[in-house]
């Protein structure tokens, strides 16, 4: 049986996140819960680390040596937690009155298809 190409998988999983967000918007303002752009900015806030992150999985994969790669996977873990937290508390302090569902919409779906595309990417 032949491996799954790690870094297609990554790509997979950016695009479905990508695809799910563009589909939260036109639903937030379909149902009238607030602004599109206010979706995609909770989306962004949620794609931003994950992409981040998938950068650095996608350098280290093939690291000649894998403790080395593993100590620097491990900092950028921890970065990824520092930049999402910044992000959602910028984000979060200029987010216009009202618009809260719309923001955590866009937030929440870009999360949800980041766990079902790290699940579907591999078939």
């Amino acid at each position: 049986m032949k491996k799954p190409d790690d870094s297609r998988a990554l790509g997979q999983v950016l695009v479905v996140q990508i695809l799910a967000l563009g589909v939260a918007g036109a639903c937030a303002a379909a149902l009238g819960l607030g602004d599109a752009k206010t979706t995609l900015l909770g989306g962004v806030v949620a794609f931003v680390p994950n992409l981040w992150m998938a950068r650095r999985v996608t350098r280290s994969a093939n690291h000649e040596r894998p403790l080395v790669a593993a100590g620097v996977l491990f900092g950028a873990m921890l970065f990824k937690l520092v930049l999402a937290v910044g992000l959602l508390v910028l984000a979060l302090s200029q987010l216009p009155s009202g618009q809260g569902p719309a923001f955590f919409m866009g937030f929440l779906v870009v999360h949800a298809a980041h766990r079902i595309g790290a699940w579907i990417a591999p078939l």
